[in-house]
């Protein structure tokens, strides 16, 4: 799932001039005028967990209570730190008012929120290498603030979440303009801990889950995923940048609840150095605390990487944990307790896995609009990635009527991530059919869609595709590539009258059903390109849809 907020730098427009006599210098020059830029932010989610803080009870990983926008010229150097000096919440998302001055050069705008306390207004995070000159790479050496010693949660030091985004505006900004699909990436990952449904095999009828700490967890972490800052976040990292502080005390880090869940910073581990984590739970009425090592496949504990989800499922507990906290994190791992673990990276919407290996695609439905000018066959078009840790190549299971589908199978890309590449071939009808991603004895559903006939409305020299498939509900469209220098489609609310792409500036990068009609694809006509954008959304029957979209050009 994704949670798509709306950020939008409102104006304050308008300026008085006064007029003088010819050849008289003007008693007070004309101000800058201000200028607005609405910006869509997306943050890639995948399942809402709480935690409580301090100043604001409870509150999620995607709130967003403050935003600062880190300003750069056009050769690369810092102006000034502009706070968000009005924040309006409603069902639609959050608007906030930035205000910025009219200037027709290159402007760069980092988006950090979160960066400042909602309460007291105090840093969040340490702002003091960056002064007016500084180049953009250092906001590639920026930390958050350091535990404060009198501190008895991390959690309150931790939340609400700080995020980082960046953005650029090319040819300034002189009038309003809109921007979309602006990604923020949250700078801590997240803990959750939860318990299997309980049988008599597993003991869990006698088990009640109290809360989670941890040992050895990183207190302080990196804005950024990397020291190189001149690209936005466009995916998951999936290694870590460790600011290097850590915290053993494992009594000033605690979450409650039947589904406890924490947030920490980035950290590297090994089998002598690792954080661990502490569960507190009662076993036959009598409270105790367990200390699980989050291991991979092989046996190595498991580097804590922003954005990501390591989710701890309790499968078994045998016995009352350790009668204190400090026993529990200078012993071995519990033998009482046994549980499994699964890394999220929402990156990869569809997950399985067993007590050993994991494996995950980016999406269980891909839809093929189209097909190539002339050519009743589409050679190697990429329908999913897939990530399994088993070391072996899937293999891809079709029904044995999918006559039109040929040559599918796994391609290995490296760091155990394999493409799902087939060919189609037309008879003039459109196809659908459910697919089997197999990693011996994981396996995973593929749903995918041919729309041979895909075009909606056709114009002088262009075409749209509607993106959006009958009751369909709340959905939301980002596209994802295939775009040249010179555009050739752009996405739209409305497909009536199809638009000549290159004259017209309309268009957006991410679109969703709670604030559009519709979401059509607009294409010049021509060949030789392939649209790849990316939907989630509600089937007719209720079911969760995450679907690759690859949209083929032609005539």
């Amino acid at each position: 799932m994704k949670s798509i907020f709306k950020i939008l730098a409102f104006a304050m427009l308008g300026a008085g001039v006064l007029n003088s006599c010819a050849g008289d210098a003007p008693e007070n020059p004309e101000p800058r005028r201000k200028v607005a830029a609405t910006i869509s932010v997306v943050l890639p989610q995948t399942e809402e967990k709480k935690a409580l803080t301090r100043a604001d009870g409870t509150i999620t990983d995607t709130d967003i209570l403050t935003v600062d926008g880190l300003v750069f010229d056009e050769n690369g150097k810092f102006i000034e730190r502009i706070p968000a000096n009005h924040i309006s919440y409603s069902d639609k998302g959050i608007k906030i008012v930035l205000l910025f001055e009219q200037i027709d050069k290159k402007r760069t705008v980092h988006l950090v929120a979160n960066a400042r306390d909602k309460a007291t207004g105090a840093d969040r995070m340490d702002f003091s290498p960056l002064t007016e000159g500084s180049p953009e790479s250092v906001v590639g050496t920026l930390k958050t603030a350091s535990l404060p010693a009198s501190l008895t949660n991390t959690q309150e030091h931790i939340m609400p979440l700080i995020m980082w985004g960046r953005v650029e505006l090319n040819s300034g900004i002189m009038d309003n303009i809109e921007m979309n699909g602006v990604k923020l990436l949250r700078a801590a990952a997240c803990v959750t801990v939860k318990t299997a449904e309980a049988s008599e095999s597993n003991h869990l009828g006698d088990f009640v889950l109290e809360g989670i700490s941890a040992c050895n967890l990183a207190t302080v972490g990196f804005l950024t995923p990397t020291p190189t800052v001149t690209a936005a976040p466009s995916a998951t990292p999936a290694a870590g940048r460790p600011a290097g502080t850590t915290l053993a005390d494992a009594s000033k880090t605690w979450a409650e609840g039947p589904v406890p869940t924490l947030y920490v910073y980035e950290r590297n581990c090994n089998t002598t150095d690792y954080m661990g984590v502490i569960i507190k739970g009662k076993y036959k009425g009598e409270s105790g605390y367990y200390k699980v090592v989050m291991l991979d496949s092989k046996g190595t504990p498991y580097n804590i990487v922003r954005n990501h989800r390591y989710i701890i499922t309790i499968s078994d507990v045998t016995e009352r944990g350790y009668s204190d906290i400090s026993t529990a994190v200078s012993s071995l791992p519990s033998n009482a307790l046994k549980a499994t673990l699964v890394d999220v990276n929402p990156d990869y919407s569809s997950i399985t896995g067993d007590s050993q290996y994991l494996m995950r695609m980016d999406c269980n439905t891909s839809e093929v609009y189209g097909t190539h000018p002339g050519n009743t066959q589409l050679n190697n078009i990429v329908i999913a990635s897939v990530y399994s840790d088993r070391d072996i190549t899937p293999s891809v299971i079709i029904p044995d009527d999918a006559s039109w589908i040929s040559g599918i199978r796994a391609a290995a890309e490296g760091g155990n991530k394999y493409s799902i590449i087939a060919s189609m071939i037309s008879d003039g009808e459109d196809h659908e059919t459910d697919i089997t991603v197999r990693s011996d004895n994981l396996e995973l559903p593929l749903k995918l869609k041919w729309h041979v006939n895909d075009t909606f409305r056709r114009g002088a020299g262009s075409y749209t595709v509607n993106l959006i498939n009958a009751g369909e509900k709340y959905w939301n469209i980002k596209v994802k590539g295939g775009q040249t220098a010179s555009p050739w489609f752009g996405m739209i609310n409305s497909g009536e009258t199809p638009i000549n792409v290159i004259s017209t500036t309309g268009f957006v990068t991410e679109i969703n059903s709670r604030y559009d009609p519709g979401a059509y694809l607009h294409i010049n006509y021509g060949e030789n390109n392939t649209a790849r954008l990316h939907k989630t959304c509600e089937a007719p029957d209720g079911s969760p849809v995450s679907a690759n979209l690859t949209v083929v050009r032609h005539r």
